[in-house]
């Protein structure tokens, strides 16, 4: 099922990214690499479930792009599709959106799968991305004036590992808020010049008890 969700995508991106004639700056806009997001999906994916079992890192950061750019060229084509989304391309990329982001679970799910032991996973984004019927209507999303009129100032932050509480987080965090925790569940100190807190209301009281926040005055310094 996963590979069969990876080339229906493959063959979505390769479609997208053929010009069209009789559509001003369509043939810029799709030749932008779109049919490249689930391999290099399926890449980072394959070097990071093999990087913990030959160099076994602290800390391993993994970073996709796919979704953004999914999203940037499908969004307004997703079901039920927008009016500046021409007829044959909502029937044939209704469903691209949905499908990239199954796909894109499916690759995280290898890389939870691949970790050795106990260990802690952090999904971030520094943005989200406007769907259904809060979708501009008046803007394409792979227009180069000005697309983050399609961003969401919500994004996602989920934290995973022992010592984390289920559920969601009743704090209102930033893209800031992300170096301190990791910091922190590393066994290292936060700075007091370092923009951003540990989100302590995702931790037990039993965890924050047993591992007390450190803080040096600035890295700059070390």
């Amino acid at each position: 099922h996963r590979a069969g969700v990876g080339r229906a995508c493959a063959g979505d991106m390769e479609a997208a990214a053929r010009p069209r004639a009789g559509r001003e700056g369509d043939g810029q806009v799709r030749g932008r690499g779109w049919r490249d997001a689930p391999g290099t999906a399926q890449g980072h994916t394959q070097e990071s479930v093999w990087l913990p079992r030959s160099r076994k890192p602290d800390l391993l950061a993994v970073y996709y792009e796919g979704i953004d750019m999914v999203d940037h060229r499908f969004q307004h084509c997703m079901t039920p599709a927008l009016p500046n989304c021409p007829p044959e391309d909502a029937k044939r990329f209704g469903g691209t959106v949905d499908a990239f982001y199954e796909f894109q679970d499916a690759m995280i799910g290898q890389l939870l799968a691949a970790q050795p032991g106990p260990h802690y996973t952090l999904v971030v984004s520094d943005h989200g991305f406007y769907s259904g019927e809060d979708r501009p209507k008046d803007m394409l999303p792979y227009t180069d004036e000005n697309p983050v009129q399609w961003h969401r100032e919500e994004a996602v932050f989920i934290l995973n590992g022992p010592g984390i509480k289920p559920g969601p987080l009743a704090v209102s965090l930033s893209v800031y808020d992300v170096m301190p925790p990791l910091l922190y569940l590393m066994g290292m100190p936060t700075a007091h010049d370092m923009h951003g807190e540990i989100a302590r209301a995702a931790f037990t009281e039993e965890f924050l008890h047993a591992h007390p926040v450190a803080e040096v005055h600035s890295y700059e310094e070390l």
